[in-house]
């Protein structure tokens, strides 16, 4: 077996002035692009948390509207759904802030019109029994909602809401007054 090794003076190499400052170019471009992405990314999750915020602030409105009662079809007519049951609200937002910043949100009245396409499937598995399964897309309209500044200046902008509703039920249903079984 040959051992090769290195033959003759030792050669020593270095860096030239321009190689040393092009790589210090480049890593104080990395460190300035991290911190940069690290700032934009702490003011999208603080947008993010604030729109999540105000989205489920509308559907738990939304669900108070569905919850109430409204049938102007039967012997009384009975509406709830009127704008003296659902009041102006004012909504401290559910955020992590630090000192006296209180991010709120204020509820309106509005109608919007829409409608609901849906489909299901229902299977009777014993007598007076089934079980059913339900899609339902409820379109409405799109909202631009404008946030103003906290005292703070921890967020201000506009931010489109769509709050077009997709359903699923599942249910399991009992049928009384079934079929009538006479015993002798």
């Amino acid at each position: 077996m040959k051992i090769i090794g290195l033959s003759g003076p030792s050669r020593q190499t270095g860096m030239t002035l321009m190689e040393t400052l092009v790589s210090m170019l480049i890593v104080a471009i990395v460190i300035s692009a991290t911190i940069n992405g690290y700032i934009l990314s702490t003011n999208r999750a603080d947008w993010s948390s604030q729109s999540l915020a105000a989205h489920s602030l509308a559907l738990q409105r939304l669900e108070q509207v569905r919850a109430a009662t409204w049938n102007i079809s039967g012997e009384t007519d009975v509406d709830q759904v009127t704008s003296a049951n659902f009041p102006v609200v004012q909504s401290v937002l559910d955020l992590p802030v630090s000192g006296t910043n209180v991010v709120t949100a204020t509820s309106g009245d509005q109608t919007r019109w829409g409608g609901t396409i849906g489909a299901g499937v229902e299977y009777g598995f014993a007598p007076n029994w089934s079980a059913a399964v339900e899609y339902d897309h409820i379109f409405s309209q799109d909202k631009n909602v404008t946030f103003t500044t906290t005292p703070g200046g921890l967020f201000a902008g506009t931010d489109r809401v769509r709050q077009d509703v997709d359903l699923v039920t599942a249910r399991v249903n009992y049928r009384w007054g079934g079929p009538v079984v006479p015993k002798y």
